[in-house]
């Protein structure tokens, strides 16, 4: 498993706000309200941030907290760790039909490999 597909599977989770099935663009929409609410809350900027759905992760404390800010909006987290069950819900309560398999496929290589503990010695008592 890759750093890249770790990360592509935070975009996928953080793509997701709480609402049925949504189209593309309402997923993209969605991603940028949690963006822009996270980037506020860490101070991060684009620059610092904007590559990470390429696998271009800066691994300083901030952006780790903004990483675990969505993380706890899109509410994946389950006793501090990633939890491959709750993304899984996301998918398949979010998710149009022609994204749902990829998006699981990205999540299924990612669940046995990093869990938040791989971000909280950084983000120290974030959540």
């Amino acid at each position: 498993m890759e750093r890249k597909d770790f990360y592509l599977l935070i975009v996928v989770v953080a793509l997701t706000s709480g609402v049925s099935s949504m189209s593309r663009q309402q997923l993209k929409n969605s991603g940028k309200m949690l963006k822009k609410q996270c980037m506020g809350k860490n101070d991060v900027t684009e620059e610092e941030i904007g590559d990470i759905e390429k696998g271009k992760f800066i691994e300083q404390k901030n952006v780790m907290c903004y990483i675990a800010c969505i993380y706890q909006m899109t509410q994946i987290i389950k006793n501090n760790k990633i939890s491959y069950e709750a993304s899984i819900k996301q998918i398949d309560l979010m998710y149009p039909p022609e994204l749902k398999e990829s998006a699981k496929a990205s999540a299924g290589r990612c669940k046995d490999v990093y869990g938040f503990e791989f971000y909280s010695e950084k983000v120290q008592g974030y959540m």
